[in-house]
């Protein structure tokens, strides 16, 4: 029996591995479930489904779902989908928090429902939303073993307050404006902030001069650029702000912009805030450092 070369040998032997080898999966692409969508009451079986149109934004890590009848808003859901658990709604008699995770091709939402304080009366609801491959037809799928079917009428309006959001906050500062050459920082600030939008936290303002030159003679102001870590009520939740502005030493006051670095947030700030930008000022006259801008929401 003649003898394979060795290169052909290898090569017999590779071909039959990859054939014994099972398929790996696909990874299909994430849906796209944005839209306008009409409900299609003939294939619709659930009877307490009323409203005719259903608005769909949907972001990277959110979706926002807004119900209407007649051109006017009847209600509004929007899910974090990272698969966490969160708040849904509070009533003086039931208390409900959800997850809400892709599943392949599939939004899973599982909401739990508390009845008492104790959690004795409790129980669940698994709902879903699936799209078809023409992206035509999309069903939510509810717990009770009903459907919703809506047909595709076109892309949703702008919804530009989804994505940018009011801000503006107040912080205090602890110890003044304090040299710190080890951490490069020539104006150091940090104290405790609240915000409407954010709640409570603290914060660490670290600026340096912009360029190496000698600072500015007595009456003019110094130019300053540096970061804004906040961090929040949990200690552990960061974004940082890269800060530019000028710091006039006679008024002892320093005006700016900030920018949010998108790179640089974590915790619970990571699953919604995706940038944003605005003015900072600190004045020591009033102790204070305001921010008021705007920040973006995925």
């Amino acid at each position: 029996m003649p003898t394979l070369p060795a290169s052909a040998a290898v090569r017999v032997v590779l071909a039959m591995v990859l054939l014994a080898a099972p398929a790996l999966p696909v990874d299909r692409a994430r849906p796209n479930l944005s839209g306008t969508w009409k409900l299609d009451r003939d294939l619709t079986t659930a009877p307490y489904v009323k409203d005719d149109i259903l608005l769909v934004h949907q972001h990277k890590t959110r979706i926002k779902f807004t119900y209407q009848t007649d051109g006017k808003v009847t209600g509004t859901d929007v899910f974090v989908t990272d698969g966490k658990e969160a708040d849904r709604y509070q009533t003086r008699v039931e208390r409900a928090y959800y997850r809400a995770r892709w599943k392949t091709n599939e939004l899973v939402i599982v909401t739990y429902h508390a009845l008492d304080i104790f959690g004795y009366q409790n129980y669940k609801e698994t709902d879903s939303w699936t799209l078809d491959d023409e992206g035509q037809t999309l069903i939510e799928h509810l717990s009770d073993g009903h459907v919703a079917v809506y047909y595709y009428k076109g892309p949703p309006p702008d919804d530009p307050w989804e994505e940018s959001r009011e801000f503006r906050a107040v912080a205090v500062y602890k110890g003044g404006v304090t040299p710190r050459a080890s951490a490069g920082c020539s104006f150091d600030l940090k104290g405790e902030m609240k915000s409407a939008l954010l709640g409570r936290g603290s914060y660490r303002l670290c600026l340096a001069p912009e360029n190496s030159a000698a600072a500015a003679p007595p009456g003019s102001c110094d130019p300053l650029r540096g970061t804004m870590n906040v961090t929040g009520e949990d200690g552990l939740s960061t974004f940082v702000m890269k800060v530019r502005g000028r710091y006039c030493r006679e008024q002892d006051n320093f005006v700016g912009s900030y920018e949010v670095d998108p790179e640089r947030i974590t915790g619970t700030f990571n699953r919604q805030l995706a940038g944003g930008s605005g003015v900072v000022e600190f004045s020591r006259s009033t102790d204070t450092v305001v921010l008021y801008g705007v920040l973006l929401y995925e």
